[in-house]
């Protein structure tokens, strides 16, 4: 089954067709049905698709609506007709690459993180007014990480966000009654609340495991009461390993 020119980047199935979108680095996007294996339709857009993902099904949407991130820092929203996928929106989200995109499930509130750890909130409408697209705010992780995955929770209030210096950020959603953006989309002091991810023992490289010798040295000396036990030292902290996905688990989500 041929499906695009160079890498693919990203794709979203349907939840209620036998269909997937799929996006790649040569900018199309198409649609499939994977019972049949074909294609049903394909549209090329300027520049490296990066991320996409596909409304979840309502009534007046009809799943039929996917939000696609661009190395431009540009946001597409496209439609999907019975015969052409057809452009609904653009918006510029960012000045760098966007690398991750998610709907809420809530269907009102779309999220976009670049490559440069620029998260910007946009107030959607799945279940009204698919026209609607209002940029909310933007809340910069700190540092400027690298973002390499981003999940909603299931009751749509907070995202997860996975990064490369393996820090996991999450951020509450933000009330655009709340929201001063009159001047700028920045918010410059938005919570976000982060935890560093160790690394345990047996996931270490091989360059960063205990030099055997080292350790017999310090048994020895402990045994002659000039090292404190062992379990009396401080844990040795080894440099975190990036995180590459990141999902919430016990929400309620079953």
């Amino acid at each position: 089954m041929n499906f695009h020119s160079g890498a693919i980047t990203d794709m979203a199935v349907s939840d209620c067709y036998n269909m997937c979108v799929s996006c790649a680095e040569d900018g199309t996007i198409k649609l499939w049905d994977y019972v049949t294996m074909m294609p049903l339709f394909e549209r090329k857009f300027k520049g490296r698709a990066n991320c996409l993902d596909l409304l979840k099904r309502s009534d007046v949407n009809k799943g039929r609506v996917a939000v696609v991130g661009y190395d431009s820092g540009i946001v597409r929203v496209v439609y999907f007709t019975e015969t052409s996928i057809e452009l609904g929106i653009v918006q510029k989200a960012a000045d760098a690459p966007i690398v991750k995109i998610k709907y809420a499930p809530s269907q009102n509130m779309l999220v976009t993180a670049s490559i440069n750890g620029e998260v910007f909130f946009f107030e959607v409408s799945g279940q009204a007014d698919l026209h609607k697209f209002e940029p909310v705010c933007m809340v910069q992780i700190p540092d400027k990480v690298s973002v390499t995955d981003l999940k909603w929770d299931n009751t749509s209030t907070k995202v997860l966000i996975s990064a490369d210096n393996g820090r996991v950020y999450e951020i509450a959603r933000p009330n655009p009654a709340s929201i001063n953006n009159k001047e700028t989309y920045l918010q410059e002091d938005y919570p976000i609340r982060s935890w560093q991810m160790k690394m345990m023992e047996f996931q270490m490289k091989k360059n960063q495991k205990k030099d055997e010798e080292e350790e017999e040295r310090k048994r020895r000396a402990r045994l002659r009461g000039e090292l404190k036990d062992e379990e009396q030292e401080q844990d040795e902290d080894w440099d975190p390993e990036c995180i590459t996905a990141v999902t919430y688990t016990n929400d309620k989500s079953g």
